[in-house]
């Protein structure tokens, strides 16, 4: 699905045919950064954070990320606007039902859609007891993860269909991939940190296993 930016409307542009003492007839700054009116269903639309409103809107709330910033595109929700910049957004895999067994990845829900808990982490019982690392059952999982994308995604690098651009943001997060796995076997952190670290390994995975998949169906 392609997305365009709606035009947008400003606060002042809003107001500036408001006369004196009319003010509170029209929209104030707790209403909205911008807004813009779709035509096809004769409404007017605000955000609150964010600096454009795509076209068409994508219905969805517009949540903080991990890098936090607010925004519409989210590799973890699908189905995926097209961007250019980002194609393999488009493709980036949805999480499978529990019974589902023809999803593609059916294999990796308890890997890549799982969320650690307190039990997945083995503190340490010396100097800092808040800190630990993932036990060795759930960190093999992540490396077999790591393993995966290894053995599959050489042709997504490599693609001569892709942009140098896009193709160095893939070996990127193949190498952030692998440093994640690396660091959550042998740095211990307390458990929020792991959290966020296991959360960026599946981001990364979903990613790279998308620009794999783009690769393929583009005969590269």
């Amino acid at each position: 699905m392609a997305m365009q930016q709606s035009r947008t409307f400003q606060l002042q542009d809003l107001l500036s045919n408001a006369g004196d003492g009319k003010d509170e007839e029209n929209l104030s700054v707790n209403d909205g950064c911008v807004g813009t009116y779709i035509e096809e269903h004769k409404i007017f639309i605000t955000t609150p954070n964010g600096s454009f409103i795509p076209r068409p809107p994508t219905a969805m709330e517009i949540l903080l990320h991990e890098d936090g910033r607010f925004g519409h595109r989210d590799p973890t929700h699908a189905p995926q606007f097209f961007d250019a910049k980002f194609c393999h957004f488009s493709v980036i895999p949805c999480r499978p039902g529990p019974k589902d067994d023809t999803h593609p990845y059916c294999n990796w829900l308890d890997t890549i859609w799982y969320n650690v808990i307190d039990t997945d982490i083995v503190y340490s019982t010396e100097y800092l007891t808040h800190i630990g690392l993932l036990s060795q059952e759930v960190h093999s999982q992540f490396q077999r993860v790591y393993n995966y994308i290894d053995e599959h995604s050489s042709a997504a690098h490599s693609s001569k269909r892709f942009s140098e651009e896009f193709n160095g943001f893939l070996s990127i997060r193949c190498t952030h991939l692998e440093a994640l796995v690396n660091r959550t076997r042998s740095v211990m952190m307390d458990s929020m940190t792991i959290r966020v670290q296991v959360a960026a390994m599946q981001s990364y995975w979903l990613e790279l296993v998308a620009g794999d998949m783009l690769a393929k169906c583009l005969h590269v």
